[in-house]
């Protein structure tokens, strides 16, 4: 079970809800995928991507799976998280470093001065949870 967490560019700020919720809109693309993992990897060095549509990055407690496909034009992407390390540096970081936005597929939006940490923590609890009552069963 991951914590799921979507990366999109808008090339400049972030479109109004109305945009957003507009059928058919699609966000622009963030590049070919060799340049997306370049830009990853220049961000984040260690990611590896020994499966070019699957990088696995070992944070401090957590590891985090980036999810696209493996050439092409990367519409957006998906990180995956599991752990209980502190994974937003590592987003917040993404996000700054290539205009990119995230989407916590859980609470929404993150802020990208300041992203909360609200969904990982309501993750972390739910999955903690689970454990705890499958494992009393």
């Amino acid at each position: 079970m991951s914590w799921d967490v979507m990366i999109f560019n808008f090339n400049g700020p972030m479109p109004s809800e109305e945009v957003l919720n507009t059928k058919g809109y699609r966000p622009p693309p963030l590049g070919e995928v060799q340049i997306v993992r370049e830009k990853l990897s220049s961000s984040i060095p260690g990611i590896d991507w020994a499966d070019p549509g699957w990088g696995v990055l070992r944070g401090d407690g957590f590891l985090m799976d980036f999810n696209f496909q493996k050439d092409g034009m990367v519409e957006s992407f998906m990180l995956h998280i599991y752990g209980s390390g502190n994974p937003l540096p590592i987003i917040h970081k993404i996000c700054s470093d290539h205009d990119w936005f995230a989407f916590d597929t859980s609470s929404g939006w993150l802020d990208r001065e300041d992203p909360s940490d609200e969904g990982w923590q309501a993750f972390q609890k739910f999955r903690d949870d689970l454990k705890e009552h499958y494992k009393n069963d």
